[in-house]
């Protein structure tokens, strides 16, 4: 078991950790009255991130209507190698669930994090947004979708393909009082020339989000 820590508190998302050295894990887990969602963040060399999410209630039927459901997000950048950029992202999601035409979409704003643990929150921006592309919601309340998106810079020619592939459950009654829990992964890869070579780099943000809770 790992000690609770306001330090990686989070909106609904309560924080637990056992650093040494910045070395160790990291658990941030938001549960709701139907539904949880939590990240566990294991730092050595690099950061690896694991992430949980379902149903603690069993599912009657959905209900109808539509809402707008705001909650709160859990992130980090992964990296395999060693990295010092070991960023604990906090931020708000938005969705809006669609129950009489079984859709969902949404995005993560206000992406924060403090870059070197010195007590100094940084807005990522751009940089962390996440779009969650519309996807359907089935008939047991699962729902997800995996999109890709390729860009091409016109001065240097360099082309990046985003991939965000995300999913998750919904729980409640009603649609305005609905939980919604998931995980989300952004990954990129971009190629750009270089010397008459072809220079590849990649990135990948992992995150869980929970509204409802």
């Amino acid at each position: 078991m790992l000690p609770l820590s306001e330090r990686f508190d989070a909106g609904s998302f309560l924080g637990a950790a056992e650093l040494e050295d910045g070395e160790g894990q990291i658990l941030a887990l938001s549960e709701g009255d139907e539904t949880f969602a939590a990240i566990l963040l294991t730092r050595n060399e690099g950061v690896v991130a694991e992430t949980f999410f379902g149903r603690t209630a069993q599912l009657g039927a959905l209900p109808t209507g539509r809402a707008t459901l705001e909650g709160s997000y859990v992130g980090v950048f992964e990296n395999s190698e060693n990295d010092t950029f070991r960023s604990y992202i906090t931020g708000t999601a938005v969705f809006d669930v669609d129950l009489d035409a079984m859709t969902i979409s949404g995005e993560v704003t206000e992406a924060t994090t403090d870059l070197f643990e010195l007590g100094l929150p940084f807005v990522l921006d751009e940089d962390a947004r996440i779009s969650f592309p519309e996807s359907t919601i089935l008939a047991d309340g699962t729902f997800g979708t995996i999109d890709e998106q390729t860009t091409v810079n016109e001065e240097d020619g360099r082309e990046t393909i985003e991939t965000t592939d995300y999913s998750g459950v919904l729980g409640g009654s009603t649609a305005e009082g609905a939980e919604l829990v998931g995980t989300v992964t952004r990954s990129f890869v971009t190629t750009r020339a270089q010397n008459n070579a072809s220079i590849t780099t990649t990135g990948q943000q992992t995150g869980v989000f929970a509204a409802g809770h």
